[in-house]
């Protein structure tokens, strides 16, 4: 009768997980227990417990690489916007120091991708490589980023001035606003006050037009009167006239 054989692949990297975990615990508790214990028993746990850690860091080793080189290429990813939308009189020679700066960002990123691609699985961890790469590296780094700080504060302070005259335009503009604003209340004012005395005048005509009109209206009443006090005295002539030729 055959043993079943179990087949490592088709675990799933959680299940690996909870196994490593498990056996860790086990070693870590094999560990504490033999703290005490004469020479092999006590070695034999601790032994097994550090060639655990260290296969663990192994395999973690290509997920922090690629961790560190996402990182870099996001950095690179904004200081690249940032010039795409600039154009200030500092940019051209900005630009010479981030090259520089962006060529030694790309050695150690060819240098930790080649550390990826050939690190194999479950083998003992490179970071004494990685180490070595970043200490290689540390040095032209430090130089190009104090380089590119200065000509950062160079561009900052360009930026900072243009920002500042852009502000003193703006004021201006807002001082001039203030007073084309001031100069037109006072002309609405000024309108304001004529429409007001225009009024006055306007009611002060129309009460002149009202006291001429009933003037007028007297005027026609006595006419009216005359006329018929002319009109009796026609009739009164007429009839004397007419009397005096009666008695001839």
């Amino acid at each position: 009768m055959q043993k079943p054989k179990i087949d490592l692949s088709r675990l799933n990297p959680s299940t690996s997980k909870v196994v490593y975990d498990g056996f860790k615990i086990v070693l870590e508790g094999m560990a504490n227990m033999t703290d005490g214990a004469p020479w092999p028993w006590k070695a034999i746990p601790q032994t097994l417990l550090q060639f655990a850690k260290l296969v663990e860091r192994s395999l973690d080793l290509p997920d922090k690489v690629h961790d560190l080189i996402e990182k870099i290429s996001q950095r690179i990813a904004i200081l690249f916007n940032i010039f795409k939308e600039d154009a200030s009189p500092h940019l051209s020679e900005l630009t010479s120091f981030v090259e520089v700066f962006f060529a030694d960002m790309q050695r150690i990123i060819i240098r930790l991708r080649i550390v990826e691609k050939t690190h194999p699985a479950k083998v003992f961890p490179l970071t004494d490589r990685i180490n070595g790469i970043l200490e290689d590296e540390s040095a032209r780094m430090q130089e190009a980023l104090l380089r590119l700080q200065t000509r950062f504060l160079a561009h900052t302070a360009y930026t900072v001035k243009s920002i500042s005259a852009c502000v003193t335009r703006i004021q201006s503009t807002m001082d001039t606003t203030l007073t084309v604003a001031t100069e037109t209340r006072t002309e609405v004012q000024f309108v304001s006050h004529v429409v007001q005395e225009t009024a006055v005048g306007v009611d002060t005509i129309r009460t002149t037009t009202d006291a001429v009109h009933k003037d007028i209206g007297a005027v026609h009443e006595g006419m009216e009167a005359t006329h018929a006090v002319v009109t009796e005295i026609r009739d009164e002539v007429k009839m004397f006239s007419r009397e005096k030729q009666s008695t001839m």
